[in-house]
């Protein structure tokens, strides 16, 4: 089940998608695309773009990490390419590479996630928006903090696979994997996805 009273009742994989590039970041009450952050176990929420009014076009670059609770860097994966409203991103949570049962530690588990995007304006000026947003630890046993169609800012969830069993009691399931909407982008040849143990 899960190591002592941590859980990671979080996606085991989760698709991204571009929703909108004229969506700008909300309040850090998370607003209309991520409510009531407290009944989702969120601690913590900030969202920064760029101090500009043009609006992004495209997407050139866009990074995906989960930390711990410690704040570590413990799964990364980053696309590059020429990503327009609509394409989406196949994001593997670091508790779908665990190669153990059960888990050695804590460390592993996922408490946070942190999201970067790169676009450029119609005249090719550089844009960006990212976000974060950490986890209640005591809350990650008992809720599951998003579900498809949230958004913050220009990007958006378009599909969850449940969580792992053995890490979530509550809502696990190592079988059944929930949409899988299409088109996806491929990682580029410069990916970077690093597992730092």
């Amino acid at each position: 089940a899960q190591i002592g009273d941590q859980c990671a009742c979080i996606a085991s994989a989760t698709t991204f998608t571009i929703r909108d590039l004229t969506q700008s970041c909300p309040g850090n009450n998370g607003g209309p695309g991520l409510p009531n952050l407290a009944n989702r176990g969120i601690e913590t929420f900030n969202c920064n773009e760029s101090d500009d009014d043009d609006t992004a076009v495209v997407i050139t670059k866009i990074t995906f990490i989960e930390r711990n609770t410690e704040g570590d860097n413990i799964n990364e994966q980053t696309f590059t390419g020429q990503f327009f409203v609509g394409k989406t991103f196949e994001f593997e949570s670091i508790t779908n590479k665990f190669s153990e049962y059960p888990i050695a530690s804590v460390d592993k588990l996922p408490a946070g996630l942190e999201v970067l995007a790169i676009g450029e304006d119609a005249d090719g000026n550089e844009l960006s928006q990212g976000w974060f947003l950490d986890l209640i630890p005591n809350d990650l046993c008992t809720v599951q903090p998003f579900e498809v169609d949230d958004y913050i800012g220009w990007i958006g969830w378009a599909a969850l696979q449940n969580p792992k069993r053995y890490l979530c009691p509550v809502f696990g399931d190592d079988v059944i994997p929930v949409g899988s909407p299409s088109p996806v982008a491929s990682p580029s040849s410069d990916i970077t996805q690093a597992c730092r143990w």
